[in-house]
């Protein structure tokens, strides 16, 4: 398979799976970053602090993505197909354009939008039945990253991932910011971004609205609400984190010792593509190559085992 047609593929994918659970982002995402940051980061303490953007943009690609499945006649469900801006090249886009004085802070912005993408990724990459290239997120009662995912498995599955997580860095996920917590300018920026990438990079990718990602954001916040109850609560006891070890047993069929080690590299892998993604974006690469490059670096990686 040559390069382009991964990449292909890994688009495809992405158009039709969506993502580790808001923590696993986040957690990835943190880790990228580095620098000794890593607990603050876990722990962003108010709008002021600089990873509190970080934080709340992990999921935005998620909640933008998530529109394409809402099917309810409910008048009040306003969020529209906008799955397109789950995009690792879009999100590079904005990290390149993003000015490092703003009335938010849009180079955090930036980095969690383009590390939630990245992270996915990671976590959906191969098939289910290549040992040498399977990602996390795709196990057996999942169902195969190359092709159909069953979803109810998947989002019990990926809240468990998140719930283990979340005790493993000693995390305080119902104080964690959600991506309502983003102020208005962002998602106007995002917009102007949307139109600025119509423009210059790829004239198939349409134009936004702040509007219309605020009725995406406001669809997604109960759901990112729940996964971080949920992940508190399956962590609360000895008997729920039982069950926890128990339940992620039976999604993947590996011991305790087996999940933590291949999550281990998962995480470890994801956070080492976003960091030279940035990198990337730093150094002037087009946000189309930052994108070629990220498979790339990724298919190396699982190539030589340090993945999974």
């Amino acid at each position: 398979m040559t390069l382009f047609s991964t990449i292909l593929l890994v688009a495809a994918s992405l158009a039709v799976a969506r993502a580790w659970g808001p923590v696993a982002h986040g957690v990835m995402t943190c880790k990228a970053l580095g620098g000794g940051s890593l607990s603050s980061c876990l722990a962003p303490s108010g709008p002021s602090d600089q990873y509190y953007d970080v934080w709340a943009a992990t999921d935005l690609p998620d909640a933008a993505a998530f529109g394409h499945f809402n099917e309810s006649a409910d008048a009040s469900y306003l969020c529209g197909n906008l799955s397109y801006l789950h995009s690792p090249a879009f999100g590079a886009f904005m990290l390149s354009q993003a000015p490092p004085v703003s009335s938010f802070n849009a180079v955090s912005f930036s980095v969690g939008f383009l590390g939630h993408t990245l992270g996915d990724v990671v976590g959906f990459w191969g098939a289910r039945n290549a040992a040498s290239s399977k990602g996390v997120l795709c196990a057996n009662n999942v169902g195969p990253c190359s092709g159909s995912i069953r979803y109810i498995s998947l989002w019990h599955y990926m809240t468990a991932i998140d719930a283990h997580l979340t005790f493993q860095n000693k995390i305080n996920a119902t104080a964690l910011p959600q991506v309502a917590s983003l102020p208005p300018q962002s998602l106007a920026w995002l917009a102007a971004m949307s139109q600025l990438y119509n423009q210059n990079v790829d004239p198939t990718f349409a134009p936004t609205t702040a509007a219309a990602v605020q009725a995406c954001v406001d669809f997604w916040r109960v759901d990112q609400e729940t996964s971080y109850r949920l992940s508190m609560l399956k962590t609360s006891s000895a008997v729920q984190r039982q069950a926890l070890s128990e339940e992620i047993g039976f999604f993947t069929g590996f011991s305790a010792a087996k999940f933590q080690s291949v999550l281990d590299k998962q995480v470890s892998c994801g956070s080492h593509v976003i960091s030279a993604a940035i990198a990337d974006v730093n150094a002037g690469v087009s946000p189309l190559q930052v994108f070629k490059n990220a498979v790339a670096n990724t298919a190396q990686m699982y190539n030589a085992g340090a993945c999974n």
